[in-house]
């Protein structure tokens, strides 16, 4: 499912709204208006504040429609006594992508489904395409972790690299390849690509762009 921003939902989508009357999902496509209800009649946490979100995607896909819309302004009450509105907003647009993901480059029939986030000014759609940057990015690492090894190999996922820090200059990419790898005495990672007939690569991605005065961070995996 894809998730977009707008500031007009298209006639023909199916409106995702929300209650406080009820637990369940309500249904409604056969209708002139077409609907889903989603309900929550007990207080919502910042711990399943998040989960309640992702539920509106999960339930979009359960369907057959093609096209839904929600209206950012109805789901701000949500956030009320959790989180600030601006934070709401970001997080709404991120857990919705989130849980649009699903794993289906092997998939021969695909849902063409797209959920609208309805936005009314141009603070609330940079929140929400901010929001739908970082849970873009997430998906593009669950989409290489999903892949399997056969079909992602080092050069594969080396040049991912190469190409999604292209163009930010505070990102550096260095890949290290079998001969650099034995100079530097890394031979448990050669024993182990040694048994493949893909080569294995090294990759360090650096970020640059923090303050001189401020400790590094390493993730290594």
């Amino acid at each position: 499912m894809q998730i977009t921003t707008t500031t007009k939902p298209n006639k023909d989508a199916v409106n995702i709204s929300f209650s406080k009357n009820t637990d369940t999902a309500q249904i409604n496509l056969e209708t002139k208006t077409p609907s889903i209800i989603l309900g929550a009649k007990e207080k919502l946490t910042k711990f399943t504040l998040p989960l309640f979100i992702r539920k509106i995607s999960r339930c979009a896909k359960s369907t057959d429609a093609k096209i839904f819309s929600v209206d950012i302004e109805t789901w701000l009450p949500l956030s009320k006594d959790i989180s600030e509105e601006d934070f709401f907003i970001e997080q709404f647009a991120y857990e919705l992508s989130n849980a649009a993901y699903d794993f289906e480059k092997y998939k021969k029939d695909r849902k063409d489904q797209t959920l609208q986030i309805v936005t009314h000014n141009k603070k609330q759609n940079d929140l929400v395409s901010r929001g739908l940057l970082i849970a873009e990015e997430l998906n593009i690492a669950r989409e290489l972790v999903n892949t399997p090894g056969s079909h992602l190999t080092p050069d594969d996922l080396a040049r991912h690299a190469i190409s999604s820090a292209k163009g930010i200059k505070s990102i550096s990419v260095n890949i290290l390849d079998s001969k650099k790898m034995a100079t530097l005495k890394m031979n448990a990672v050669l024993a182990v690509g040694d048994s493949s007939p893909n080569k294995p690569k090294f990759i360090v991605m650096e970020y640059n762009g923090a303050k001189k005065s401020d400790k590094p961070v390493v993730f290594v995996g």
